[in-house]
């Protein structure tokens, strides 16, 4: 009769730990889809946006990785060279840790003026050592 109980917090358990994990506050994810609304129409707002987005989406990384991006390019688009350079260096971090910048399914347009804003307002050299981004330095002659 002892093992009912046992038996019975055990399955609970099993349970439990196969529910999938917790997703990203809805609060924080209906930020991220405001600044996507933003981010053609009012870069400003889009940035300010994605910056509050992004640190409700620090533990999922993906989400996080989209969200990075899509805040330097509307940094890149006000040309806040300061809070770009900052952003690509976060993501640059969250891709070396998580792999996550590699899982995300960034449109072209998005992902072309990116590189366009990281070769704008990235130093050659800086950009050459940013792994990621690596290969849209120019070669040193």
């Amino acid at each position: 009769m002892h093992r009912l109980p046992k038996i019975f917090f055990l399955l609970i358990f099993l349970l439990l730990a196969a529910l999938p994990a917790t997703a990203a506050d809805p609060f924080y994810e209906d930020l991220y889809n405001q600044g996507v609304q933003a981010q053609d129409n009012d870069a400003a707002r889009a940035a300010k946006v994605f910056r509050l987005a992004c640190f409700g989406l620090l533990e999922e990384e993906v989400q996080l990785a989209n969200c990075l991006t899509r805040l330097a390019v509307a940094q890149g688009d006000v040309d806040d060279k300061e809070g770009f350079r900052k952003t690509v260096q976060r993501l640059a971090v969250v891709e070396q840790r998580f792999r996550a910048f590699s899982d995300t399914a960034l449109g072209g347009e998005l992902k072309r003026r990116l590189e366009a804003h990281l070769v704008r307002l990235i130093p050659q050299e800086e950009l050459a050592r940013i792994v990621m981004f690596r290969h849209l330095a120019k070669p040193s002659p």
